[in-house]
């Protein structure tokens, strides 16, 4: 036998025993069918039958509606993942900074570049040095 909540997400009993979904199955064996009686949280989860108890068949039953919420999640990714490379910008920097001076960031976490009308790429220091007259005017 296995005992699960019927809420969404994870539902939290005491510090050390959670739920984390409906998919989420605990053995419901003699220490846990004291622990439900000993329990507040569980007590009133029982009354408002947010807990389920179920056998092998419900098991079953529940981890092909988990497969199935799973692949459902997986073809979302996929679509929301076609749509965001739709709207990626293939070219080089140069020309995305013709596209309007769009900032560029570099894959090492350096700091943000700009692109000027002359195309040239200014750092954040070359930026506040020309901002106070420095010599990239």
């Amino acid at each position: 036998m296995y005992i699960h909540c019927l809420d969404e997400g994870t539902v939290y009993v005491d510090e050390e025993f959670k739920f984390e979904g409906r998919f989420d199955l605990k053995m419901y064996d003699d220490e846990m069918k004291a622990f439900v009686e000993t329990s507040p949280v569980l007590q009133i989860m029982k009354k408002k039958k947010k807990l389920e108890i179920v056998g092998e068949s419900g098991k079953e039953r529940l981890m092909k509606e988990y497969k199935l919420a799973l692949n459902k999640k997986l073809e979302r990714d996929k679509m929301i993942d076609a749509e965001l490379d739709k709207i990626l910008v293939d070219g080089k920097a140069e020309d995305v900074a013709a596209m309007g001076g769009i900032p560029v960031h570099d894959d090492y976490g350096a700091s943000e570049l700009d692109v000027r009308s002359n195309d040239v790429f200014l750092t954040e220091a070359e930026r506040t040095m020309q901002s106070i007259g420095g010599i990239f005017t």
